[in-house]
């Protein structure tokens, strides 16, 4: 079942009358991990020219912003962290009146013992 929304005073609305401010932006399908329960073994991720760009981001997400009332924003992936533009992409969006800015990464650090 897809979820209606309808603006009403410049708030966007889902069919159950909830206000929607909070909003989830994917950088990247693509992930450096090859988890068996989100990844198919024959995965194909979409090619760079795919994605948005870093200033159509902004745009969108700067309209809801200001425009409707989205207040929250968090960047996920796959792994948001291998988009070669998130350094980019997060300091145009931490310009944003947001109440809070965060983001999902599934961060692995390798230790290797000195040789």
């Amino acid at each position: 079942m897809k979820t209606k929304i309808k603006t009403d005073s410049n708030k966007l609305i889902d069919s159950y009358q909830r206000v929607m401010h909070k909003l989830r932006v994917q950088l990247t399908d693509a992930c450096n991990f090859r988890c068996f329960y989100c990844m198919p073994e024959k995965m194909k991720f979409k090619s760079h020219s795919e994605l948005l760009t870093p200033d159509q981001i902004y745009k969108i997400c700067s309209i809801l912003n200001e425009d409707f009332g989205v207040d929250e924003l968090r960047i996920t992936g796959g792994e948001p962290t291998i988009r070669h533009e998130f350094e980019e992409i997060t300091s145009k969006l931490s310009l944003l009146n947001l109440s809070k800015l965060s983001f999902f990464t599934r961060v692995f650090t390798a230790v290797f013992p000195c040789l």
